[in-house]
């Protein structure tokens, strides 16, 4: 295809000619890839990664996930097996965690690393101010949910429990759905939700 817009033949000698060379199994590895284990194309992969890759795409990920993801960073009580079962997307996923043992990071940290949405329920207006404050931090678009201004595009969505359940947010969620962006729906303190339930 791009042949055809090429009018110069040097050009398009140099792309045959490489095209050819890519093609080649029988090409020498370089002793310094030879002594990382591994092949010349597989450490041009490696090394040459931010030449190919989108600018707003792997790379922010990596970013995203380097700036939540600290030195020294260690899973905490059942972190490890919910991150893992969010991830092969299992549901529902049920984690039960003490007061600032690390509930948020099963939400924020697939959110950093997604192009998708994910909704989170909270009941406490404390608490949203909190999560929005801190994802912000971390560098992830976090709105509140607002029926006036609806964020098509945010990576993290606090609503209430009494907005969840309304006709505004669930049009919401139904787009949300149809563009394949709805990644969770996550909700958070769910022991105060099913308190208010009981009266």
């Amino acid at each position: 295809m791009y042949r055809r817009y090429i009018s110069d033949k040097t050009a398009v000698r140099a792309f045959v000619q490489a095209d050819k060379e890519e093609d080649s199994d029988n090409e020498e590895d370089e002793a310094a890839d030879l002594q990382t284990r591994h092949s010349s194309h597989v450490g041009g992969l490696i090394y040459g990664r931010h030449i190919s890759e989108a600018v707003f795409s792997t790379e922010s990920k990596r970013a995203a996930f380097r700036r939540i993801v600290r030195e020294q960073a260690a899973f905490r009580s059942v972190q490890k097996p919910a991150l893992q079962a969010i991830m092969r997307q299992e549901s529902p996923v049920v984690a039960i965690m003490g007061t600032a043992a690390g509930k948020s990071i099963l939400f924020m940290l697939p959110a950093s690393v997604s192009t998708g949405v994910t909704v989170v329920i909270v009941p406490l207006v404390s608490l949203r101010g909190n999560m929005k404050e801190r994802c912000h931090q971390l560098g992830i678009t976090c709105v509140e949910w607002s029926s006036r201004r609806p964020s098509e595009w945010a990576q993290v969505v606090l609503v209430t429990p009494e907005s969840a359940v309304g006709k505004a947010f669930g049009q919401f969620i139904n787009r949300q759905r149809a563009m394949g962006r709805l990644d969770q729906i996550v909700v958070d303190e769910c022991h105060v939700i099913l308190d208010s339930l009981q009266g």
